[in-house]
């Protein structure tokens, strides 16, 4: 039996972005504690107390988009079926979690009352993006690397 090193990556990956979308489709149904909780703009904040349409709009939206990442994941690692335009939508989110990630640091360099205002969820934010961008780009090189290979 063959290890498939290069699938590890995009399924891990996967598992924590999905996990992301099944906690942003909660909070869309728990209110306004958990939405807080999760670091929500006070915008979305103010509207899920309020019950107006922004906050389930705008969590739902969210939720969908971190679905359609999950699943583009499992299908590059051929865990379930071929999806369209998979390989490129990977590419595309993992070089946004890298430039969230290192907008942080940049930030921080360059607005020095930004430090006082830092919470800790920002950094763990921070840190997760970076890691699952890591994940994903990793996977997506494996993967067509490995793809090319038998190619040819």
């Amino acid at each position: 039996m063959q290890k498939q090193n290069g699938r590890w990556p995009l399924q891990l990956g996967s598992v924590v972005i999905l996990g992301a979308a099944i906690l942003h489709v909660v909070a869309v149904f728990s209110g306004a504690g958990l939405i807080a909780a999760l670091g929500a703009p006070p915008n979305i904040v103010e509207s899920a107390m309020q019950g107006t349409w922004v906050a389930p709009v705008v969590i739902s939206t969210i939720a969908m988009l971190l679905f359609l990442v999950g699943f583009a994941a499992l299908s590059i690692a051929g865990n379930i079926r071929s999806l369209p335009l998979s390989r490129p939508l990977l590419y595309a989110t993992s070089a946004v979690l890298m430039l969230r990630a290192a907008a942080l640091p940049v930030i921080l360099a360059v607005v020095p009352t930004a430090t006082a205002q830092l919470s800790p969820f920002e950094v763990m934010i921070a840190i997760l993006c970076f890691m699952l961008g890591s994940l994903f780009w990793t996977g997506l090189r494996r993967t067509r690397a490995k793809t090319s290979i038998v190619a040819a």
